[in-house]
């Protein structure tokens, strides 16, 4: 038996944490790009594929209009990611940092890794 919680004991809501803690975005995009990654076995990805995997009440948290989008958030951060351009015509492709990678054995990939996932 438990016992009875009053209103006034904090709960631990991971979404209001997600919505309030820039590391915690931050961890959460982290997560995303790798698991993406490894999941496709490519090195890069789409930034614009990333908020697809994310809530929309976070997301509009995390990318509110006039920002500038998940790419303009990856710039941000460039000790994490990586982007590159030129490889996909339409926006830079996406990848961890080596620390911060899933499966750093992977070769080096070319364009054709990255539109896989549909260009």
């Amino acid at each position: 038996m438990g016992t009875p919680t009053s209103s006034s004991q904090a709960k631990y809501d991971p979404t209001e944490q997600l919505l309030n803690d820039p590391e915690e975005q931050l961890q959460l995009i982290i997560s995303v790009v790798a698991a993406r990654l490894e999941v496709l076995g490519t090195r890069k990805l789409l930034p614009s594929h990333i908020p697809k995997f994310i809530s929309t009440k976070v997301r509009r948290q995390m990318f509110p209009r006039g920002f500038g989008g998940i790419t303009e958030y990856l710039r941000r951060h460039p000790d994490v990611f990586i982007l590159t351009s030129g490889i996909h015509p339409h926006e830079p492709v996406v990848t961890l940092a080596p620390k911060y990678h899933p499966s750093p054995h992977l070769p080096l990939t070319n364009a054709a890794d990255v539109t896989k996932e549909g260009s």
